[in-house]
């Protein structure tokens, strides 16, 4: 019987390895997709944190200028005010 089964020993050494390959393959994939999927969200969250920085960011842009503009109205303010105080002074 054995004798009978030597011949093929080979092709069934063969067969195994290409059977337990697969399985090892086919299990790794699904940890690959897993994972994928999982790395895919994170970067879609990633990503909606940046569009709501870029937006919080052109608002705190906008308020500095406003900022600006405010300050550059304060200063002509205080220095038309010094201007009235002088001449007041001078009269």
């Amino acid at each position: 019987m054995i004798k009978k089964i030597l011949p093929y020993l080979p092709v069934i050494i063969v067969a195994i390895t290409l059977i337990t390959g697969w399985t090892k393959v086919s299990g790794q994939t699904e940890l690959n997709k897993t994972a994928t999927e999982k790395i895919s969200a994170k970067v879609d969250k990633l990503e909606d944190k940046q569009i709501e920085l870029d937006k919080q960011a052109e608002v705190n842009e906008n308020k500095t200028e406003n900022l600006q503009k405010s300050v550059e109205e304060v200063k002509e303010d205080t220095k038309k005010i010094i201007s009235l105080l002088m001449e007041k002074r001078g009269k």
